[in-house]
């Protein structure tokens, strides 16, 4: 939390030099910034939807595709039955033609053989003058007798067989025409079935195409809307990278301005300082030139009072990269001349002392502690804003900072007790130099509030 502890010191001594208004500007970026990080995870958010829609619609039409496939096979099934069916039904219409043509011979064979027995019957009438008895006995002999009779039987027996041949060759091609025209008419039905059901997959093929050609346009569209998403939430990033880094400038640019001002004041409360040290030393010198003349001895005792207290206050102010010299056992004897001595009333302005390594000795020890000098006081939190990267962190001393213990100051170990205004802190943190003292709070808008502000700060003994 160490790197940009400065910028809330510039920012509180901002406040402090323009009146306790924050700059306009370094407010309105950090506002930007958080329009555009709010932008971005909105931006984000639509990205990951579009991205989950465009996911499902790809999936969905992978499905009709699949089912359209499975269609496709169907119909090239069903073409290849209703084709195999029609190469039957060609076949049996061969076959019922043969059947047909047999039938038709039998028939006519049925004629023949009806018209050979009439002739027979009429012949054997005609010419037997009598019953089948007489054509017997009026034979010449016995063998003959029996050849006309066996010639009778053989005669009765051909048209016997041949009828009954005629009966079973009619009842076949009757059999095997009725077996065609059912085969022909389970192959008609077939046909019929096979061509509704192309037919229908030729609708749930052409459906399906539509809809895979709607969520084509779907994915499209869906395309479109990512890119366009993905393009802003790239030119968010950029913008925000900006504005983070044009936050740090103008932190930075402030940190530098209130440093500026803060040593412009220094500077300008030790000229006062030694102005009036100046003027001081004047009218003593003109208070004794004064005095000699009357012909009166100088107060020996009073001018070195005088010398004592200038002394003392021009050790109380450390000057620039040292620390106080004074002991603890000078303090006393300073406080008796002080009570002695009787010194014209100077206005002294006591200069801020600047950062300073880790003092070797101090200036005054007490009850209280040590006296480590006047301190400019300023504030900070855990926000981005003062702390940037390590905004949320613990401490550069591995604690969690907490108001109303953690400070932050240079040029000290690290748990050192600060007491300030009443209150003892502990250094846990770093960021400052010697000489500032920056009090870690709960809110930036605290840290703002409580500006920037001078103290006595002491060093608790332990």
């Amino acid at each position: 939390m160490k790197k940009i502890r400065l910028l809330t010191t510039a920012v509180a001594a901002s406040v402090l030099i323009t009146g306790g208004s924050v700059p306009v500007h370094a407010a309105s970026t950090q506002e930007r910034i958080e329009a555009v990080q709010e932008g971005k995870a909105q931006s984000e958010s639509e990205l990951a939807e579009t991205q989950n829609r465009l996911e499902s619609l790809e999936n969905q039409r992978g499905d009709l595709e699949s089912y359209l496939s499975e269609l496709s096979q169907q119909y090239e099934s069903l073409s290849a039955s209703l084709q195999d069916l029609t190469g039957k039904a060609k076949q049996k219409q061969k076959e019922l033609k043969l059947v047909k043509k047999e039938l038709k011979n039998a028939k006519d064979k049925e004629k023949e053989q009806y018209e050979s027995m009439k002739i027979r019957i009429s012949y054997m009438y005609e010419n037997s003058r009598g019953s089948l008895l007489t054509t017997l006995l009026s034979a010449d002999s016995f063998t003959d007798i029996l050849t006309r009779a066996e010639n009778f039987m053989q005669i009765s027996k051909y048209d016997r067989e041949m009828l009954k041949k005629y009966e079973q060759a009619k009842e076949k091609v009757q059999d095997q025409k009725l077996a065609i025209k059912v085969e022909q008419e389970a192959i008609a039905g077939l046909q019929a079935e096979s061509i509704q059901k192309r037919q229908e997959i030729e609708d749930l093929s052409a459906s399906t195409q539509e809809e895979i050609a709607a969520f084509g346009q779907e994915i499209d569209r869906a395309q479109g809307e990512a890119a366009s998403l993905l393009e802003l939430v790239n030119s968010q990033s950029v913008q925000l990278n900006d504005l983070m880094a044009q936050a740090e400038e103008e932190a930075e640019a402030a940190r530098k301005a209130a440093e500026a001002e803060l040593a412009r004041q220094q500077k300008e409360e030790q000229e006062k300082a030694a102005e009036a040290a100046r003027a001081a030393q004047r009218t003593e010198e003109s208070s004794q030139e004064e005095t000699v003349q009357r012909g009166e001895e100088p107060d020996v005792s009073s001018q070195e009072a005088d010398e004592s207290v200038a002394e003392t206050k021009t050790e109380d102010i450390p000057a620039e990269g040292e620390s106080a010299q004074e002991t603890d056992e000078d303090m006393p004897a300073a406080e008796e001349e002080a009570e002695t001595a009787t010194p014209e009333p100077t206005a002294e302005a006591t200069p801020e002392p600047t950062a300073q390594p880790e003092p070797t000795e101090t200036a005054t020890s007490g009850s209280a502690g040590t006296y480590l000098g006047d301190f400019t006081l300023t504030a900070y939190c855990s926000c981005s804003i003062c702390c940037g990267s390590w905004s949320g962190g613990g401490t550069a001393s591995g604690t969690t900072p907490t108001a109303g213990r953690t400070v932050a100051m240079g040029g000290v170990p690290f748990g050192t007790k600060l007491l300030i205004n009443g209150n003892v802190y502990t250094v846990e943190d770093r960021g400052t130099g010697y000489g500032h003292v920056d009090i870690y709070m709960d809110s930036h808008s605290a840290a703002l509030q409580f500006g920037s502000q001078r103290a006595s700060v002491y060093q608790l003994n332990n």
